[in-house]
């Protein structure tokens, strides 16, 4: 079985994934009232929900920009923010969960032609933080949020509980590689993989001698998520809906983590299915208002688009220029 023939069938996997999963969701609605919820819609809020998200991800690169100077890679902020629009666009069109982060890693390596492996890294790791910020959330608020008791909940949050877990995995496997004693464990690596093991072992190896960087990464990695949690409450304001802000800062970093997980495209469908769920369970929606919360899960679905739209814009133009002046992406810088 060819590597591309396992490819394309993950993908259709994937698609029919998020396709019955949404199917599913979308055949328990009542309709008329779907309508009415979105007939309803404040615009103001969802411009204002739209600004802030733009707000995270000006957060995001600002995390990305001290990965990046980690590697002893020097790029200019807003060069930084031009490329997380691209990745949103790649991300929110093609069909894949890690498209962003590849045309990340392409551009951000044309700046910086010496050091893909840093690149590389930084991209990682950025990341591996989201992640991360997205579980200290979970893990501070959730367990004390009032929640009726109900078997489909309950396993809902040990999927996010084993999401966090395996952000933690992660995190030892990298720790482990960031200390001396994984530049001996890399020795256990296929001959073929060894040489790239030690250049990924040096990279997180510089960390050590940057903990300004480094803890300033870690503190937006916590901040981050308010903003993307204040996304959420603006929805909720557009739906007219007056959900507890700090409700909202378990439930949603925790249907983010589940949904995150790579068995649908984009987490269609499957984050319809836990909103539906969770929302009502968490007391962010009445019981019988599913329609209400799976409004608003289209709802993020939907500004996600149209942000991912603004950066499709923005890679035309950049393009655009790369043509103009006759340089290929990785030929500049």
């Amino acid at each position: 079985m060819s590597a591309n023939f396992r490819k394309a069938a993950r993908l259709l996997l994937k698609v029919a994934i998020s396709c019955g999963l949404l199917g599913w969701v979308l055949s328990k609605l009542p309709w008329s009232e779907l309508v009415c919820q979105v007939m309803g819609l404040d615009i103001r809020w969802i411009l204002a929900a739209l600004c802030l998200l733009g707000f995270s991800t000006g957060l995001s690169t600002i995390r990305w920009q001290f990965l990046l100077a980690v590697q002893g890679i020097r790029l200019p902020l807003a060069g930084l923010f031009r490329l997380q629009m691209i990745g949103q666009f790649f991300n929110s069109f093609l069909l894949g969960s890690t498209g962003g982060d590849v045309v990340l890693i392409y551009y951000a390596a044309g700046h910086a032609p010496t050091n893909r492996t840093g690149v590389a890294v930084s991209v990682l790791a950025d990341r591996l933080l989201g992640l991360a910020g997205l579980t200290w959330w979970v893990v501070a608020v959730v367990p004390f949020l009032p929640c009726r008791a109900d078997t489909t909940v309950n396993l809902a949050a040990t999927g996010a509980w084993l999401a966090g877990a395996a952000v933690l995995g992660l995190g030892a496997i990298a720790c482990l590689l960031f200390t001396p004693a994984g530049r001996r464990w890399s020795h256990r690596f296929p001959d073929h993989m060894r040489e790239g093991m030690h250049r990924v072992h040096e990279a997180l190896g510089l960390h050590r001698g940057q903990p300004a960087l480094l803890g300033a990464s870690l503190l937006l990695a916590i901040a981050i998520p308010l903003a993307i949690v204040g996304v959420g409450w603006c929805l909720a304001r557009a739906q007219g809906l007056a959900m507890p802000y700090p409700t909202l800062l378990g439930v949603l970093p925790l249907v983010l983590l589940v949904s995150s997980v790579p068995v649908s495209i984009g987490g269609l469908g499957t984050r319809e299915g836990v909103v539906a769920l969770l929302f009502p369970a968490y007391g962010l929606v009445e019981p019988a208002a599913t329609a209400t919360a799976v409004a608003f899960s289209l709802l993020w679905y939907l500004l996600n688009i149209l942000w991912g739209a603004i950066g499709g814009i923005v890679y035309v133009n950049t393009r655009r220029a790369a043509l103009a002046s006759g340089l290929a992406p990785d030929q500049k810088g």
